[in-house]
């Protein structure tokens, strides 16, 4: 759970457009300046909320990435065997918060199935592009569940995973001296 960034190798086969990527990386997918609508592969670090630019606040997680340059486009795959989540303050620290009020929590242990994996095809024409993108996704916030009652009770809640299948575009368009920007994002079941 450290906070290093990205540590990887790269191979690119000599003659080739392919490049394979393996080891702790971030990856950006989404073109907004101020949310994550299509930009979810990469959990962020929350913990000093208005101290850390969105552009850095991406953590690196352990994956393997593949970019594949091509005459119609570039394609990019990823896939994430075990998923990270966004960084919260913790206990005891200046910008800790407690949603939960006085609810117990319990720890998620089963993380057999927390993997990411998904393809991005993206085209540039003269100074303006578009992409395409196709996820399996883990959400990057684990979900409280209420799985019971203590017994003075109090809510005991257990975090859980909330998978969901990602569809979205982005587009960056230039007009003269204009640079239109957009993004799309399909997310179910969220």
């Amino acid at each position: 759970e450290g906070l290093l960034p990205e540590a990887y190798v790269q191979y690119s086969p000599p003659a080739s457009s392919t490049s394979i990527k393996v080891g702790i990386q971030r990856l950006i997918w989404g073109e907004s300046q101020a949310g994550a609508i299509t930009d979810v592969v990469s959990p962020r670090n929350y913990s000093e909320l208005f101290f850390i630019p969105l552009d850095e606040s991406r953590l690196g997680q352990f994956m393997v990435d593949i970019d594949q340059f091509s005459s119609i486009g570039n394609w990019n795959f990823f896939f994430v065997p075990a998923a990270r989540f966004n960084r919260y303050a913790l206990p005891g620290t200046p910008y800790y918060f407690n949603p939960y009020g006085n609810a117990e929590l319990e720890s998620r242990i089963d993380r057999s199935h927390d993997h990411k994996f998904g393809m991005r095809w993206k085209q540039t024409f003269n100074s303006s592009d578009v992409s395409f993108m196709l996820a399996s996704m883990v959400d990057n916030d684990l979900i409280p569940k209420e799985v019971g009652v203590t017994p003075d009770g109090r809510p005991v809640l257990q975090s859980e995973t909330l998978h969901y299948t990602l569809a979205g575009m982005t587009f960056n368009y230039v007009r003269g001296k204009f640079l239109f920007t957009g993004e799309l994002g399909y997310k179910t079941p969220k």
